[in-house]
């Protein structure tokens, strides 16, 4: 149940903005939902309430900062190959622009 109950604390905080877990719902406001394994992973049943809302803020900021430098690159999350992502535009249909 434990690992339950922080899904439904996680969900809820994606649908809703939440204090000290905002992260979580800009996160899904971009459509980012492979962040709900990865929040979940570093928690143990040990951690208190307040230690579990320190790590979901840590791990969901982190992804906020990945996914935003994502975005302002042009590097979306499907491409695979992120060195080629400087050179990607989005609005070719997946050409590679040449350097300039």
């Amino acid at each position: 149940m434990f690992y339950a109950n922080n899904f439904i604390k996680i969900r809820n905080a994606a649908e809703t903005l939440t204090p000290r877990l905002e992260c979580i719902f800009y996160n899904a406001v971009l459509a980012f939902t492979l962040q709900y394994p990865l929040l979940l992973a570093p928690l143990k049943k040990t951690d208190d309430e307040e230690t579990i809302v320190i790590k979901l803020k840590l791990v969901s900021s982190y992804l906020d900062i990945v996914i935003a430098r994502r975005i302002w690159n042009f590097c979306f999350l499907q491409i695979k190959i992120p060195h080629f992502c400087k050179n990607f535009s989005p609005g070719t249909s997946g050409e590679f622009l040449s350097a300039i």
